[in-house]
């Protein structure tokens, strides 16, 4: 079973702030995983997880301590997710400012896997 898996992916596509990057929410689809996203922006912003449980309105959390990514330049960022019995969280991605994703991956990778890497 594969244990790392490319999960979404953009490149040189428009994004507008604000609003989700991705059409629809991205679950894990292990138990326990690490989403790994990978992001240039060609300009200057607030990159933000926007993280729902169960379906439930979702909550904001701020990368990089809440400042901005510089522009053009590639940043790299773990969150812990989980699919268990009871719960489901789900992420997307919404940026600060309209810009151009020039390379914007999340990657799932097993807890198991990840915590040996």
């Amino acid at each position: 079973m594969q244990k790392i898996k490319i999960r979404a992916s953009i490149s040189e596509g428009d994004i507008k702030a604000n609003t989700d990057i991705f059409s629809g929410d991205i679950t894990p689809t292990f138990p326990l995983a690490y989403f790994r996203i990978y992001a240039t922006f060609d300009k200057a912003g607030v990159l933000n997880v926007c993280r729902s449980f169960d379906g439930r309105k979702p909550i904001t959390e701020k990368l990089n301590s809440g400042e901005s990514l510089k522009a053009n330049t590639a940043y790299v960022f773990e969150i812990v997710v989980e699919k268990g019995e009871t719960k489901v969280e789900t992420i997307n991605l919404q940026y600060s400012v309209d810009a151009i994703a020039l390379v914007l991956k999340v990657i799932e990778i097993d807890f198991e896997v990840g915590s040996r890497i």
